[in-house]
């Protein structure tokens, strides 16, 4: 079976090539070189190799009016990484609805109600249980936000 997650993984890609390129036409080559080597830094300090030590002595010594753009690029990266993932979970909702015989979308609604069903939750038990629910929308600021 195909990976589900490719398309994601592809608009990822492309959206951060696209930011590349905005970045090369508007901050130029030196601010580009920056974010790739802290990008490729901090990818590679994950597995535990010595690139983290040299990311954080390249942060420390990095001026601040350099700093500045380089997390804004990191704040567009991942602005465009979340827009990508939220298209990807219609796709993949979409997948589910143009195939019945698939089954519900694991981790939907519609699959979590199946099971309680199956489990011998009483219907009514569990339209009560999701109509007395009180459902709040909380707004907050990001403190990463640049």
């Amino acid at each position: 079976m195909a990976d589900p997650h490719q398309p994601l993984r592809d608009d990822v890609r492309l959206l951060g090539d696209l930011l590349g390129e905005t970045l090369q036409l508007r901050g130029g080559q030196a601010l580009f070189d920056t974010v790739e080597r802290v990008r490729a830094r901090s990818k590679r300090g994950r597995t535990g190799t010595d690139d983290f030590s040299a990311l954080s002595e390249d942060l420390a010594d990095l001026p601040v009016a350099d700093a500045v753009p380089v997390a804004r690029a990191f704040s567009h990266f991942l602005a465009l990484a979340n827009i990508a993932e939220q298209h990807h979970r219609i796709r993949r909702r979409r997948q589910y609805q143009r195939n019945p015989a698939a089954g519900p979308q694991p981790a939907s609604c519609e699959e979590a109600f199946d099971r309680l069903l199956r489990r011998g939750t009483h219907p009514a038990a569990l339209y009560q249980s999701v109509a007395s629910m009180r459902i709040e929308l909380v707004l907050t600021a990001h403190p990463t936000a640049i």
